[in-house]
């Protein structure tokens, strides 16, 4: 509890509890550990899972801040990365799963209708994309987003930073 007078700078940050499980055998049976049983070697590319539930607010937050995005890219200096959810290759497809892998982009250009990306992460589960491959998809497509301005970090949940002084 309290504000932010209250934290030391490296804790003054967003911050939450990450559990995980060690294998699909302990999934299935709910098994799940601390973050901290992991080496710290093996979290250098961590490949983190949300909820159904979370992934669909997440996309609707997007969609619903998505002006805020668009009108602060015009400001001098500023810039983004935009998380795009596209369908896994058919070999990683399975039934009852979403088949989709949510990536991020460099945001080169975004409308209300387009959003156009450079990749920055190599995908796991679709094979004839790399990372700084260049993309132009729908805006539909975007889970998350984070504009650069101001020297703030701003995500569809903080919008509202944008209009403190």
């Amino acid at each position: 509890m309290g504000g932010a007078e209250d934290r030391d700078e490296a804790h003054n940050q967003n911050t939450g509890i990450i559990f995980i499980y060690h294998s699909e055998k302990a999934y299935e049976k709910q098994k799940y550990s601390l973050i901290t049983s992991i080496k710290e070697s093996a979290m250098e590319n961590p490949l983190l899972f949300f909820t159904d539930k979370e992934t669909e607010r997440l996309n609707a937050m997007a969609h619903e801040q998505l002006s805020y995005l668009i009108e602060g890219l015009q400001k001098e200096g500023s810039s983004a990365l935009a998380k795009i959810s596209l369908t896994v290759d058919e070999e990683f497809k399975e039934e009852g799963n979403s088949n989709l892998e949510h990536i991020w982009f460099k945001v080169e250009k975004v409308t209300e209708d387009s959003i156009t990306g450079v990749l920055i992460q190599e995908p796991y589960y679709i094979k004839n994309m790399h990372e700084d491959s260049v993309g132009t998809y729908p805006t539909r497509l975007i889970t998350d987003w984070k504009l650069y301005t101001d020297g703030q970090v701003i995500s569809p949940d903080d919008v509202y930073l944008l209009k403190l002084p």
